[in-house]
């Protein structure tokens, strides 16, 4: 337990840093922001009492696979820089009070293998493509928010997809038929408006 707040200058004008994990610690304040990082690929801080917003300039740094800040404070809307992190495999908000809609850019990650925003505030819809811009996702989790709408029948060209949550939120509308998704073995869809088929 390391506890106060992680220096300022950690992602500063580093070339080297490629790991940093500090999973499971009491760290408070403000996630630093992101200034000249070339190497980083795995950024944990789950598990902390971090605040504030997600800085924007995490998306300058295009070495990412992994962001991974869930149950943590952090607020404000999630940042739209995100979705310019190409190389991301996985991305992990979740248990947090991010607020606003999820970026546009966040739905055409097309390498992004897990994606997980749930129990936040997060309001909008979800994209009829989304089964389309995210090929390769195996784990979609966006429970416990406050969408609305209709479950995009495009979820049926996700493949690989593993595991879906899109629990307590206000979606409405008929579940789309999911039998073409072999891999699925996981559906998590309690506390909507949702009707059955015919």
């Amino acid at each position: 337990m390391l506890g106060r707040e992680i220096p300022s200058t950690l992602f500063d004008n580093s070339s080297k840093l490629a790991v940093v994990d500090l999973q499971k610690n009491s760290f408070t304040g403000l996630i630093p922001r992101f200034h000249k990082v070339t190497a980083l690929k795995f950024l944990c801080l789950t598990e902390n009492f971090l605040s504030g917003n997600i800085p924007p300039s995490i998306g300058n740094v295009s070495s990412l696979t992994s962001i991974l800040l869930g149950q943590n404070k952090l607020s404000g809307l999630i940042p739209e820089t995100i979705g310019h992190t190409t190389k991301l495999l996985e991305l992990d908000l979740s248990f947090n009070s991010l607020s606003g809609n999820v970026p546009v850019s966040l739905y055409n990650m097309s390498s992004l293998k897990n994606f997980s925003v749930g129990s936040n505030g997060l309001v909008g819809q979800l994209p009829s493509y989304i089964g389309h811009s995210l090929p390769t996702l195996q784990s979609l989790i966006m429970g416990s928010n406050r969408l609305e709408g209709l479950i995009p029948t495009s979820l049926t060209n996700m493949s690989n997809l593993q595991m879906l949550d899109l629990s307590d939120n206000s979606l409405n509308g008929r579940v789309p038929s999911l039998g073409s998704l072999a891999n699925l073995s996981q559906l998590v869809l309690g506390s909507n408006l949702l009707e059955a088929h015919d």
